[in-house]
């Protein structure tokens, strides 16, 4: 395994836009869930997954169920919480979606180096697609954006004093680095890296558990 010990896999969405609760959504005889467990247990030496998943059977002696809460952010706190007594402030803590189930160990890697230099990191892929603003039809520079991807990964004192001066609406935080206004490394992801999010992503993620 790494020499990491702690990833927080949230887990308590319920997937408003793939209509059901898409992590249990079964690919290949198997929740989405499970495949991206698959991937990131042998890794961790701790696993934890913050979840209202009842029946998310300790399918590994090394995951920690947790409390899911009713945003994104508030189930990474729960997690972030889960661990306080065995995490000390310059451990790496890896956040990973549930429904990424594509993910390759070689990001994994790549995102804790990062992480272990700046103490944040994510990964993230530049956009191929034309980018206009809705309102306007006006061109975006795509030069100035990145498609954020996860893992991500933060040394853990960083990220819990993160949460703690965040004066906004936990709800509204999409992923973990929009609660740092600066100093969040970003290394390249990869296309596979595909989160299942609506109905006709199914296709392509079979195809590349596949692989």
């Amino acid at each position: 395994s790494l020499s990491v010990m702690f990833a927080i896999i949230p887990a308590g969405g319920v997937g408003e836009r793939f209509g059901s609760q898409k992590l249990l959504f079964k690919i290949a005889d198997k929740p989405v869930i499970e495949h991206t467990l698959d991937k990131v247990i042998p890794l961790f030496e701790i696993v934890v997954v913050p979840t209202s998943i009842p029946d998310l059977k300790k399918i590994a002696p090394n995951i920690l169920l947790c409390r899911g809460g009713a945003s994104r952010a508030e189930s990474v706190l729960n997690g972030l919480r889960a661990i306080s007594e065995l995490a000390k402030a310059e451990d790496i803590v890896v956040i990973h979606d549930g429904a990424r189930c594509c993910v390759e160990p070689e990001l994994f890697f790549r995102v804790i180096e990062a992480a272990k230099v700046s103490g944040a990191a994510t990964v993230a892929i530049a956009p191929t697609d034309t980018l206009k603003q809705k309102s306007t039809m006006q061109l975006i520079d795509r030069d100035q954006v990145w498609c954020i991807q996860t893992p991500q990964a933060f040394q853990y004192g960083r990220l819990v004093e993160a949460f703690r001066n965040y004066k906004g609406d936990l709800a509204s935080i999409p992923d973990e680095t929009s609660l740092f206004d600066s100093g969040v490394s970003v290394v390249e992801g990869s296309k596979r890296n595909i989160k299942l999010t609506v109905k006709s992503d199914i296709e392509i993620v079979a195809a590349l558990l596949k692989k």
